[in-house]
């Protein structure tokens, strides 16, 4: 118990004198060891590895996990060393929704089959972040995080001893110096070990506390000569992150691109599907008029809509010895075009009654010259 209580003043008295020697030291009124420029810059390229390794850190796990909630509550269950609840991909969500929309909509219908496809492609995005943010975790920011929370974590304490040791060594440099001014002042020898050998308490102290410096010095120089290793491991690292990022990307794009051809192909399909409907129906409309108008040399052609779908239609036809006025007429529309029969005939032939339509506007009945009846 005695020892203890020794200790205890002992450290409580050292600890006074070397807040009192910092004190002075920013006031400036006492002289300060300044430590080796090769120590001091790597103490400075430790203080920049942290600071940039803290950034970088942080803005990971950012690029990993956008919401800001999600990333206390994963931090928290790591400080209490509980297991993080497994928490869905944006991309996963957004496929349940479009999925269970696909099939509410009708997995039968062109956009309810398009949904469920974008939902399944969705899903694997899902999928594919998740192992980047998990390999992203181990392979990058565990190794950085080592550093920050063990290495440099040790550079610290020794940092923190090189600065108590050089406290001591300003301490017992003040002593010294005081020693010298008050014995040319008063002759007091209170401080003198051996007169005859003229060595003091002082000097001795001035001795072990820099022996003790120097020492401590070494160890923080050799321990701060790791950060070459450390930057090459935080290389890998860098590297191993970017390959993951590169295999993300290219399932994502994988994905992504085999989403767009199924697409294309129902687009297409659907589409299909659209202009058979109109060439059945245009071609019944061409059969109908062939069959009608054998005998006819011109068809006077008119249509209600634009469309070639339109089901309203008007079919005027002369035969070769009726005159104009006497067109036979069945329906009444709102364009008109004057087709001859031989060139109209062989459009329809070709079941491309909306080209025909197109290629022949410009045969107007204005434009088709009125042939007399034969003698």
């Amino acid at each position: 118990v005695v020892m203890d209580l020794t200790r205890l003043a002992v450290d409580a008295g050292q600890f006074i004198n070397r807040a009192v020697q910092y004190t002075e030291e920013t006031l400036g009124q006492a002289d300060r060891t300044e430590l080796d420029p090769g120590l001091e810059e790597l103490l400075n390229r430790a203080d920049a590895t942290k600071t940039w390794t803290d950034q970088i850190i942080s803005q990971t796990e950012v690029l990993l996990q956008p919401n800001a909630g999600a990333r206390l509550e994963d931090r928290l269950y790591e400080q209490l060393d509980w297991h993080v609840p497994p928490r869905p991909r944006t991309h996963e969500v957004l496929g349940e929704q479009l999925t269970h929309a696909g099939l509410e909509l009708g997995s039968t219908t062109p956009y309810g089959s398009a949904l469920i496809r974008c939902g399944e492609v969705q899903k694997q995005l899902g999928e594919a972040e998740r192992k980047f943010v998990q390999s992203t975790n181990i392979h990058f920011l565990t190794p950085l995080r080592s550093f920050t929370e063990g290495q440099y974590r040790a550079i610290q304490d020794e940092r923190k001893t090189l600065v108590n040791k050089r406290l001591d060594l300003d301490i017992a440099k003040s002593r010294l110096r005081k020693a010298h001014e008050a014995d040319r002042e008063s002759r007091v020898t209170s401080y003198v070990l051996n007169g005859s050998s003229g060595d003091t308490w002082a000097e001795m102290e001035l001795r072990i506390c820099q022996s003790l410096f120097d020492r401590q010095s070494e160890i923080t120089k050799q321990l701060l000569d790791g950060l070459s290793n450390t930057h090459t491991n935080h290389m890998r690292s860098l590297v191993d992150f970017v390959e993951a990022q590169a295999c993300y990307f290219a399932q994502c794009n994988q994905h992504a691109q085999e989403l767009q051809k199924q697409l294309g192909r129902c687009r297409v399909n659907s589409l299909a599907g659209s202009g058979r409907q109109q060439l059945l129906f245009m071609l019944s409309i061409s059969m109908f008029v062939h069959f009608f108008l054998l005998s006819s040399d011109t068809l006077i052609l008119k249509t209600a809509a634009p469309s070639p779908c339109s089901t309203t239609h008007t079919i005027r036809t002369r035969t070769r010895h009726t005159p104009l006025s006497h067109l036979k007429e069945h329906t009444h529309t709102h364009t008109s075009l004057i087709l001859p029969k031989k060139v109209f005939t062989q459009h329809c032939e070709q079941n491309l009654f909306a080209e025909s339509l197109v290629c022949l506007s410009l045969n107007k009945a204005s434009n088709i010259p009125e042939q007399p009846p034969p003698v």
